[in-house]
């Protein structure tokens, strides 16, 4: 990651934008360390391979709410952080899922739930432990060069506050948001959810060519258990189609900042 080893020449219209920056950062201080608890892969829209969490955990829930709150000028929040996932990888260019191949990816992404599944690990459902389940001890304010966050210009990373970590589950509007988002991508949906999955867009330059701006992320510190195996399933049932973007780039956007032109 290049975050923290370089930063852009000051300019007349960074006070402002620190103004916002630093005072979310001070927010985030505020909070408990809390956890992300996934639900499911699933193929989004232009074939984007993603992992979607419970939802957000209340912690971050509500730092979400006091920000648009008290930063009402931000650029309005964008559909694809209104809930919480985790991009993993998407199509090379030229590349386009048929029909069949969504399929063949929808069933993959199935039986990997097992792996999420609280029954299934011989777990109840009020467990506090999962090897699934991921900690948010900081947060990150982020200027970036590209969408994956592969590359950065630069990087505050806010230590959140606490000693204890705040294990409560996402609230019931929180996972019925998620629920409808990968509902919609169920095999029983798939010939109406296709056309969405072969749109044009979400390939490997949307992500990885230079696009600048400014979010607020937390980074997966440590990966899900199996989601190597994931990324090797994928390759093996549709070889040479989709790019990983690399782990340290992972993350969850809470909300964007400064939006990429």
């Amino acid at each position: 990651m290049e975050a923290k080893r370089k930063r852009l020449p000051a300019t007349p219209t960074d006070a402002p934008r620190n103004a916002v920056a630093n005072g979310i950062a001070a927010m985030c201080e505020d909070c408990e360390p809390c956890e992300l608890r996934p639900t499911a892969f699933f193929v989004a829209w232009s074939g984007v391979i993603t992992l979607a969490w419970q939802g957000f955990p209340p912690v971050l829930a509500d730092l979400k709410r006091r920000i648009a709150e008290t930063f009402p000028a931000l650029p309005p929040e964008k559909p694809g952080s209104k809930w919480p996932k985790t991009t993993l990888g998407c199509l090379k260019e030229g590349a386009r899922l048929t029909p069949d191949q969504l399929r063949t990816l929808t069933q993959l992404s199935k039986k990997f739930e097992l792996y999420m599944d609280y029954t299934a690990l011989g777990l109840s459902p009020l467990a506090t432990t999962n090897p699934w389940f991921v900690p948010v001890d900081s947060l990150s304010v982020v200027l970036f060069q590209c969408r994956s966050l592969e590359r950065v210009l630069s990087e505050h990373e806010v230590r959140l506050g606490g000693q204890t970590r705040n294990r409560d589950r996402p609230v019931k509007d929180e996972c019925a948001i998620v629920d409808a988002v990968v509902e919609e991508s169920s095999v029983k949906n798939l010939e109406r959810y296709w056309p969405l999955v072969a749109r044009d867009g979400g390939r490997e330059g949307h992500y990885r060519d230079v696009n600048f701006g400014a979010t607020l992320v937390a980074r997966l510190k440590r990966l899900p258990e199996a989601l190597a195996q994931f990324r090797r399933a994928v390759d093996a049932a549709l070889p040479g189609m989709y790019v990983w973007f690399s782990d340290d780039s992972l993350h969850v956007t809470l909300r964007g900042l400064v939006d990429p032109p």
